[in-house]
């Protein structure tokens, strides 16, 4: 496969695009989300750009405008919990891993928040089997602060995951 053309925000204009891929990421790596397929399948394209417009959502794009990985920022609601972003929906393609998308997703995703004046550091949970994303995350400065057991139940088997946190 050829490498995404860039890496741009996804525009709430794009929320068919946006609910596709979610469709596509929920069917290959289910255990990455918190959400089902089943939940999202019941959204509607005006809640995907409701999504879109209250976080800020980085995506890779090929030269002919495939969505074909995402990565979300998510600003938390209380006032004393301002100081710390949550990421969160990082997905990669099956057909375009092992290219680099995730890390210039991520790369790009700090360097943008690098700039928040309010913004202390920043949180994000993964499933403890998912070596890859927890390298990538390691690379970046991310530490694991914590392990959650039993942190998510599907389909009859239990999950544990990692909190991580980055400091700016």
């Amino acid at each position: 496969m050829t490498a995404p053309y860039g890496i741009r925000k996804i525009r709430p204009s794009e929320a068919e695009k946006f609910f596709e891929m979610r469709m596509q990421a929920l069917k290959t790596d289910p255990n990455s989300f918190v959400a089902t397929l089943e939940e999202e399948k019941r959204m509607s394209l005006k809640d995907f750009e409701h999504y879109l417009t209250k976080n800020f959502a980085l995506g890779a794009y090929t030269a002919n405008q495939e969505l074909v990985g995402a990565l979300v920022y998510m600003e938390q609601d209380r006032q004393k919990f301002k100081h710390i972003g949550i990421l969160g929906g990082m997905y990669v393609h099956p057909s375009f891993r092992g290219l680099g998308i995730g890390k210039k997703l991520l790369s790009e995703m700090l360097e943008k928040l690098r700039n928040l004046d309010h913004l202390y550091g920043l949180q994000l949970k993964v499933v403890t089997g998912n070596t890859p994303a927890i390298s990538l995350y390691e690379s970046f400065g991310f530490s694991i602060w914590a392990t959650e057991k039993n942190a998510l139940f599907d389909r009859g088997t239990f999950f544990d995951q990692h909190h991580m946190m980055f400091q700016f």
